[in-house]
């Protein structure tokens, strides 16, 4: 899809990746197309796994990956301990934008 886009607007100057390997494959697509990352396009990963350990470096929303597990386990015991009590939940987590910088 990146190249398909690249192809059809010569005018983008940055790319929000479904995760960190599409963010991968966004890089690559963009390097085929001659551009570069991230001085004419930038790219932004989700999840942080990978990002960090890329050349170069892209920023990634980083998921509190530990507090969704702890909420996780809670509603796990709840309904093993108290079948009866379970209702809908909802539980906002805050992302974080980690920004790294080639420049």
């Amino acid at each position: 899809m990146v190249r398909r886009a690249l192809e059809e607007d010569k005018d983008i100057t940055g790319i929000l990746a479904w995760n960190d390997i599409y963010a991968i494959g966004a890089v690559m697509a963009v390097l085929e197309k001659d551009r570069r990352v991230p001085e004419e396009i930038e790219i932004i990963g989700y999840d942080d796994i990978l990002a960090g350990n890329l050349s170069p470096a892209l920023s990634s929303v980083k998921m509190p990956i530990e507090e969704m597990a702890a909420y996780a386990l809670e509603i796990i015991i709840m309904k093993n301990t108290k079948p009866q009590k379970m209702v809908a939940r909802t539980v906002t987590l805050e992302p974080k934008l980690v920004i790294r910088s080639s420049r």
